[in-house]
């Protein structure tokens, strides 16, 4: 949180464009070739630099997903109990772990039903 104060406004100001600049040219790389190719991603790096590359995508792209779970599911976390303590009067009622349990009782049947029980192919 401390991060623009560290570094200084300028920095902080300069270095967060860069990085974003990197990002968009990636994915613009990315979904070209993807036109190019039109597998998956994880194809594409088997396709070019062999086997372990395109497991060394599947696995970047798992744990980049896990992290934006992680990210929303802290975020709707903070925002249940919020919820909890300002609507429902419940004060230090429940601890901040339970709204990330009421989350998963609801993702993980989600995430179990497959794309054929749905119909869609």
């Amino acid at each position: 949180m401390d991060s623009f104060q560290n570094g200084g406004i300028i920095f902080s100001s300069v270095f967060l464009v860069t990085i974003a600049a990197i990002s968009l040219f990636s994915f613009l790389l990315l979904v070209e070739s993807r036109q190019v190719v039109p597998v998956s991603f994880g194809d594409i790096g088997g396709h070019l630099y062999g086997p372990y590359m395109r497991w060394a995508v599947l696995f970047a792209i798992t744990i980049s997903q896990i992290g934006f779970v992680c990210a929303y599911m802290s975020f709707v976390a903070t925002n249940l109990e919020a919820l909890a303590i300002n609507v429902l009067n419940a004060t230090d009622l429940y601890p901040s772990y339970f709204f990330v349990l009421i989350q998963l009782v609801v993702f993980v049947p989600l995430a179990l039903v497959s794309r054929a029980d749905t119909g869609y192919a």
